[in-house]
């Protein structure tokens, strides 16, 4: 079964984040000003304001909604971020202790040297 591949990082996941939940203020923001624009509907006459009414309350709502929604994506790529690092940090763990030796790998800066229980070379 071939599965889809995610290539993305914690900290992109992360930095994503607040872009979603600035959309969401905005478009919040941008509701809340079609609340206030209700007000005015009366001076377009009685046939066409209740119409117009309608329309305001439908434009409203979606913003509310789509508001909602960003400030979810926002939420979610940040908690994903967080378990990402969790899920990285726990599953290097459980390989590094399958190594017969303590330490990590070598090749990573700062890294201890490996080093044999038994005393031979690694």
């Amino acid at each position: 079964m071939n599965r889809p591949e995610i290539d993305a990082s914690p900290d992109a996941l992360r930095r994503a984040a607040p872009l979603w939940e600035s959309l969401a203020d905005d478009v919040g923001a941008a509701g809340r000003r079609l609340s206030g624009a209700r007000d005015t509907t009366t001076a377009f006459g009685p046939r066409v304001q209740p119409a117009l009414a309608r329309f305001l309350d439908q434009w409203e709502a979606s913003a509310r909604r789509r508001s909602r929604q960003a400030r979810g994506h926002g939420e979610q790529l940040r908690e994903m971020g967080r378990t990402y690092t969790v899920l990285d940090v726990a599953a290097a763990d459980e390989l590094r202790s399958l190594l017969p030796w303590p330490g990590t790998s070598p090749t990573l800066p700062g890294a201890p040297a490996l080093q044999d229980p038994f005393g031979r070379a690694p």
